[in-house]
């Protein structure tokens, strides 16, 4: 019986592997990891990457040497304004085909075993570890990670449903065109309220050039996790987004249509059993952006110091662990915004956000996990507060562009 298999082979199951070989290389004989296809694959994903995520696979000693584009600021426009931020390097855009690829071509230099080509049908579980039942045949664990993302066999495994914050994405890739936004800034177009969600602009590394990867995001509630939010049904995500490319010149006919979905976190939500634990979007991301990669690497990391620490009881206190540290903090601070955002305030947060564009730029900071000015961002709370008792102004002809180093 091997001590960990880990199901997924994306960026929170790759890190996890990563994680504990740098803590200990004989894990490379104790652990497997399973992923239904064979690398380099295709992973439909924006490719927003926070420096967050970067940094934690730097402390691992992980360099991904892949084309990426590098990412300086944030381009918002609600209907209330555009503006922008610029605190300097904050993320990068690259391809999930590539990266994927690199961060497992570096786990497997560091000893890992990964079993490619291999589909986890159900797990079954008892005092003394799992089975996992797969179509090459059944496989035995004292324990089981999940990250095998959206729709993890894991996670069913353990009788959870999908959750009650699903999204819908369309995503397509397009030149650039006159009067898109400087390559170094990724764009979140919010204007709409009818759904909750955005349209995005994001630079990406395409054959040596840089393109763009434009989509839209639209968020589905379920049940009462964000009463007030207007439900995802109904909206055809192909005519939103063909709507706003037609704005720029663009046929949507002419592009390959890339769908897929997403699941948000739920702050109660269970991620664990005795012998079995779920990272990354298996056991949810942010709902209000669907921001995922550098979630999923941090996931891995907290997962990996943990299980390092606890071994085959790791999945016991995974629950506590996560809900209680900065990663399970943040994603329920997003999730409790999701009313404030895509709820019945969004018009006065629109105005605060409006009369306050220096949050932006710490929320800029944030994604890059960059130490904040608690003066700028007091000050900007305060003028945002006045914004929001306003309520709604004129719109901005143009983007006001928020101070590149607040004082």
């Amino acid at each position: 019986m091997i001590e960990l298999a880990i199901v997924g082979g994306g960026p929170a199951g790759l890190t996890l592997a990563l994680g504990l070989l740098r803590r200990d290389p004989t894990w490379a004989r104790r652990m497997v990891l399973i992923e239904r296809a064979r690398y380099p694959r295709e992973k439909l994903c924006a490719g927003g990457l926070g420096e967050r995520g970067w940094k934690i696979l730097a402390r691992l000693g992980v360099q991904a040497e892949v084309p990426q584009v590098l990412i300086a600021g944030i381009s918002v426009r609600s209907r209330l304004g555009h503006h922008i931020a610029r605190p300097g390097l904050c993320g990068r855009v690259l391809r999930r085909v590539e990266f994927d690829a690199a961060l497992a071509e570096a786990a497997v230099r560091a000893g890992l075993v990964i079993q490619a080509g291999t589909t986890v049908r159900d797990i079954t579980e008892s005092d003394d570890g799992c089975v996992i039942h797969t179509d090459q045949g059944d496989m035995a664990a004292r324990m089981v990670v999940g990250a095998d993302g959206v729709g993890s066999a894991v996670r069913r495994s353990m009788g959870l449903g999908g959750g009650g914050l699903r999204a819908q994405v369309l995503e397509v890739d397009t030149p650039r065109v006159a009067g898109d936004l400087p390559p170094d800034l990724i764009h979140f177009d919010a204007s709409d309220r009818a759904y909750a969600g955005y349209i995005w602009d994001f630079p990406t590394p395409i054959g040596g050039e840089v393109r763009m990867c434009r989509g839209v995001y639209v968020l589905n509630v379920r049940g009462g996790e964000a009463a007030g939010v207007p439900s995802g049904d109904g909206h055809k995500l192909v005519e939103l987004l063909g709507a706003y490319m037609a704005d720029k010149g663009l046929d949507i006919g002419d592009c390959r249509l890339k769908r897929f979905g997403e699941r948000g976190f739920e702050p109660k939500g269970p991620v664990a059993t005795a012998r079995r634990m779920l990272i990354g979007e298996a056991a949810g991301i942010d709902p209000v952006t669907g921001e995922g990669i550098a979630q999923a690497i941090e996931y891995g990391a907290r997962a990996a110091r943990l299980i390092h620490e606890r071994g085959a009881a790791a999945p016991s206190a995974w629950g506590a662990r996560l809900h209680g540290g900065r990663l399970g903090w943040d994603l329920a601070v997003r999730t409790g915004l999701l009313r404030a955002f895509y709820g019945s305030p969004r018009p006065r947060l629109e105005a605060a956000f409006a009369a306050a564009p220096r949050m932006l730029w710490a929320g800029a900071r944030h994604w890059a996990a960059a130490p904040q000015r608690w003066g700028s961002v007091g000050l900007g709370l305060l003028q945002g507060g006045v914004g929001f008792l306003r309520g709604e102004r004129p719109l901005l002809a143009a983007p006001a562009e928020a101070p590149l180093d607040p004082p």
